[in-house]
């Protein structure tokens, strides 16, 4: 540079603006209304979500419980069936009873060895639906347990209602689902109208001949 040319560096590091609808649509107004609903409502879903899941693993439990029972049954109405079965051959030996009699029994004896075998499919199905739904390995075994009588606890229907009221989400889905039609009403309204904005702004600046000096005593 010759000695009559001059050279300055300027800098602004922070620059900071807010803009303000007067009369238009105010977007900022709206999220301070629906974002405390939006957290409420998605505590009571998630709520809802895990009273679910428990209703899930409880009806797989018991599922698995009176598949169990129904296979126990079963093998001793097979056991029966086969001994009363034995008996029947025996007393046929001997002309006790007809041929037609000794059919019966023997029919009866298959019928309860189909129905373990049925019984037993289903105490796998239900086996494989819980252990599967609580995430756990295909070898686990899990053996259901009769409830104690007091395993169910007396609800006053008052009390009941209070708190289905209270974890209901759908009451909240149903006022956002309002207020974001109030929203929108709103914004369809104010965009159509004449606008103005407030707009504020602050910044620090500065000018030096060299760039490093630029960014000492900002104003």
């Amino acid at each position: 540079l010759t000695d009559d040319q001059y050279s300055a560096f300027n800098a602004s590091p922070v620059q900071l603006a807010y803009t303000q609808p007067i009369l238009g649509f105010n977007d900022f107004k709206w999220k301070k209304k629906l974002s405390p609903l939006a957290y409420e409502l998605a505590k009571r879903e998630y709520l809802e979500v895990m009273q679910q899941a428990r209703l899930y693993a409880i009806n797989y439990y018991f599922d698995l419980l009176i598949a169990q029972v129904s296979l126990e049954i079963a093998k001793s109405n097979q056991a029966t069936s086969d001994t009363l079965y034995q008996i029947g051959l025996k007393r046929f030996e001997i002309a006790s009873i007809t041929k037609e009699d000794l059919l019966n029994l023997e029919l009866n004896k298959y019928s309860a060895s189909i129905e373990v075998a049925r019984t037993g499919k289903e105490v796998k199905v239900a086996q494989y639906n819980l252990t599967s739904f609580l995430g756990m390995s295909k070898d686990a075994l899990i053996t259901p347990m009769i409830p104690e009588n007091n395993f169910v606890k007396n609800i006053p229907l008052e009390k009941a209602i209070e708190n289905g009221m209270m974890y209901n989400p759908e009451p909240l889905r149903l006022e956002e689902s309002m207020l974001e039609a109030e929203k929108n009403l709103d914004q369809i309204n104010k965009d159509t109208r004449f606008s103005a904005n407030v707009v504020a702004q602050f910044g620090l600046n500065n000018s030096d001949k060299t760039l490093r000096q630029t960014y000492n005593n900002l104003t």
